[in-house]
């Protein structure tokens, strides 16, 4: 195991993990398809928790900077040592952490909002659902019609508990207030596409192409919040 490895403070949590393994990558002391030593060996080292390491790793794994393999382990990904030399560890980490814990929520909230609109809307949820897909996204517009949006499926959903969800302060703040507003403009016109096949399949009565459409589309928006911090 590298000596390089640091015991952290037990009041420390995974951002310090992610950190350290930032370090060590962009240094080239872990090079790509190195493994990594064990859970257990790794969280005696730190002196941390298997369940806080674990976090670590999942936020590392979410920037594509480890890999695990069934039956193998962990290992580090082929990846540019000197684009991690320009990467501001600390500025922004724990936003993008708990953002990816967010997204990973919204995986199973949206999938299921979405098969439930399939089977439910109706031609008033519908028509609400056609006018935000209607609209041209801009600069000035993308937050309000973006939440106008996803607020819609839930509402096509009926599902007062998913509605009051999607409408919530925290997912105002986490879904578009931190990263929403940092959307490039060429993502503009594929969201709008992406939007549009969730619309047609929740038209069409098909609840698996909905949650299809929904997944692909939060791939996408989570392959381009991991771009911005790259």
């Amino acid at each position: 195991m590298h000596d390089t490895y640091q015991e952290l403070e037990k009041t420390r949590s995974y951002e310090v993990i992610v950190e350290q393994f930032v370090k060590l990558i962009a240094s080239g002391q872990l090079k790509p398809g190195e493994q990594l030593p064990p859970e257990r060996t790794l969280a005696t080292k730190f002196s941390i928790s298997r369940t806080i390491l674990r976090e670590a790793f999942r936020v590392l794994e979410s920037m594509g900077l480890i890999e695990s393999r069934i039956g193998s382990g962990r290992y580090i990904r082929t990846t540019d040592p000197g684009a991690l030399k320009t990467l501001d560890l600390r500025e922004g980490q724990e936003h993008l952490a708990l953002y990816l814990s967010f997204l990973e929520a919204r995986k199973y909230i949206e999938m299921g909002t979405v098969e439930l609109a399939a089977l439910r809307a109706t031609p008033e949820d519908l028509e609400r659902i056609r006018q935000t897909v209607d609209v041209e996204l801009t600069e000035t517009n993308f937050i309000k019609v973006d939440t106008a949006y996803h607020l819609a499926l839930s509402m096509g959903a009926h599902n007062s508990v998913l509605e009051q969800i999607m409408g919530s302060q925290l997912f105002t703040i986490y879904f578009t207030g931190i990263w929403g507003s940092h959307t490039p403009s060429q993502r503009w016109n594929e969201i709008r596409s992406e939007h549009r096949a969730i619309f047609a399949a929740i038209k069409a009565n098909d609840p698996e192409e909905a949650k299809k459409m929904m997944l692909t589309h939060l791939h996408n928006v989570r392959d381009n919040i991991l771009h911005l911090v790259r």
